[in-house]
């Protein structure tokens, strides 16, 4: 399993819903030492300016470190 070959990783970024949805098709059981956050889309379909996603994805990352 992944997360046995790389027991370090405390935390998963998703990188929108359905990067989420696609992990948990994948591996249904979370484990409970590493937290899980989904930041706002990088793809042009999401309709929100750069600076918006690029201080989410920053916020995100800063509350993982914590």
């Amino acid at each position: 399993m992944f997360f046995k070959k790389y027991p370090n990783i405390k935390g998963i970024l998703f990188n929108g819903k359905e990067a989420e949805e696609q992990f948990r098709t994948h591996f249904p059981v979370l484990i409970k030492s590493i937290r899980y956050e989904r930041v706002l889309s990088t793809s042009g379909a999401l309709a929100k300016p750069f600076n918006v996603k690029l201080e989410n994805w920053k916020n995100t990352i800063k509350r993982l470190n914590q």
